[in-house]
């Protein structure tokens, strides 16, 4: 979710995925929270871009932001396990 601002503005809401990747560091955490509040937690996937940012900062970004535990798994694998078609009932 880089480019804070403009996804906030422009994406937010539309019929897409964004993934966490390249988030820490590059966009701010109140602009990460509001990104997360508008889309939602069931469009949004854990990611990172290895080599150029390590999967702990992308959490350590996801850990800073206002989320219960269930809103939480979605982000780092129900997501991704139901977009793959590999969720269990």
């Amino acid at each position: 979710i880089g480019c804070g601002p403009e996804v906030l503005e422009k994406l937010c809401g539309a019929p897409l995925w964004f993934d966490l990747a390249f988030g820490y560091g590059v966009i701010a955490q109140p602009v990460a929270q509001a990104i997360l509040d508008k889309h939602g937690p069931e469009k949004l996937l854990f990611a990172s871009d290895m080599p150029w940012h390590r999967p702990r900062w992308e959490l350590r970004l996801l850990d800073s932001l206002d989320i219960g535990a269930e809103d939480r798994e979605k982000i780092c694998w129900r997501n991704a396990a139901g977009l793959l078609g590999l969720e269990s009932e």
